[in-house]
């Protein structure tokens, strides 16, 4: 029971501070202005998000691997450790959006999408597309608009995560399991 309370403390604080720099990463393109609006732009913050999360997952199994298992953990606790860091962090962040998209800046959603609609727009027109294509694809695009209720999203965003987050910890967790040595039990 106490090694469960220490897997529990011990992913939470990793969750929670991942999740705190997924909120500041947020907040800076926030108050920066920046949209996710062009595909460089997705790439690149998406990469660097990606990064930051993959770099907690495994420290983070790393650390419990080390200090509170013994310098060994199996492939399956690193699986289970992995997944509950972002889990804890997906939860704080998602929070953190829903209150920020429900009460903060309600209008928020519908201002990236709009972003996004009239850069798709200029994409087309750059490249010639026909004017009855591009009303075409418009419409479809005006279909796709968020409307959502933010408890949903909210809800798909957790799960998401989750999905996301068992990828990568299927991959990372080869990388960090050790087997205990056996020469070193008394």
């Amino acid at each position: 029971m106490e090694k469960r309370n220490a897997l529990y403390h011990h992913t939470m604080t990793y969750g929670a501070i991942l999740g705190t720099i997924q909120i500041i990463m947020f907040l800076v393109m926030y108050f920066s202005n920046i949209m996710l609006d062009t595909l460089p732009r997705i790439i690149i913050i998406g990469l660097l998000t990606y990064a930051v999360i993959i770099s907690f997952m495994i420290y983070g199994a790393r650390s419990y691997r080390d200090k509170l298992n013994e310098g060994a953990i199996s492939y399956g606790e690193a699986i289970v450790v992995s997944m509950l860091i972002l889990v804890f962090a997906s939860i704080l962040s998602n929070f953190f959006t829903l209150i920020f998209n429900k009460f903060i800046d309600s209008d928020y959603q519908t201002k990236v999408f709009e972003s996004y609609k009239n850069w798709y727009y200029n994409f087309m027109v750059r490249n010639q597309i026909s004017e009855e294509q591009i009303e075409q694809m418009m419409n479809k695009f005006e279909q796709q608009q968020p409307n959502e209720n933010v408890i949903i999203t909210f809800l798909k965003s957790i799960f998401a995560s989750g999905i996301i987050g068992f990828v990568i910890s299927l991959i990372t967790s080869a990388f960090i399991k050790r087997v205990p040595n056996p020469f070193n039990q008394q």
